[in-house]
């Protein structure tokens, strides 16, 4: 396993760690996963719904120092939320309100190797199947953190510099 999977490993696991404490009292099962969220691939039981953490990707930001990489990044994390109700009642036990909950649990939380707090990028609505009662918000979260690589310079491909001979521009 890379470093950056150990990584990933650690900051899903403090998202999951935090979604419990925060939603404790909700009936919603917690997991993480690699693959791509689909509603016909999950089911639950003695809950209410599920909440998925899955990593979505990293943005980059330039270079910034000579002699060794160092970029800003951003890892994307998307949290699912899965439910067999869309709206009803008591609105906070039904998915919209859970989606409401989830972004109040994770906006502001400083995970483990993240260099500041998770920031809600985007919602949407993701699927549904409502002859089976079943409902997927997708919320997408950034996490702040740095790539640093150093590398060998000699590695480098280098301009090389030439002598430059006097030209005579001839006047017309």
């Amino acid at each position: 396993m890379t470093s950056f999977e150990q990584i990933l490993i650690a900051i899903q696991a403090d998202i999951l760690t935090r979604l419990g404490e925060r939603l404790q009292p909700l009936p919603l099962a917690l997991k993480r996963t690699a693959d791509e969220v689909l509603l016909e691939n999950e089911t639950w039981t003695d809950a209410d719904g599920l909440v998925i953490v899955r990593y979505a990707g990293s943005t980059y930001g330039q270079v910034t120092a000579p002699g060794l990489t160092l970029q800003e990044r951003e890892l994307l994390f998307d949290v699912s939320v899965l439910c067999q109700n869309l709206t009803g009642e008591n609105p906070e036990d039904f998915a919209l309100g859970y989606v409401g909950q989830v972004i109040t649990a994770l906006a502001g939380f400083v995970p483990t190797d993240c260099t500041d707090a998770l920031r809600v990028v985007r919602d949407e609505f993701a699927q549904a199947d409502a002859a089976a009662h079943k409902f997927h918000y997708r919320i997408r979260f950034a996490c702040p953190a740095l790539l640093i690589q150093t590398y060998d310079t000699e590695e480098l491909h280098l301009l090389k510099t030439t002598d430059i001979q006097d030209l005579t521009i001839a006047s017309t």
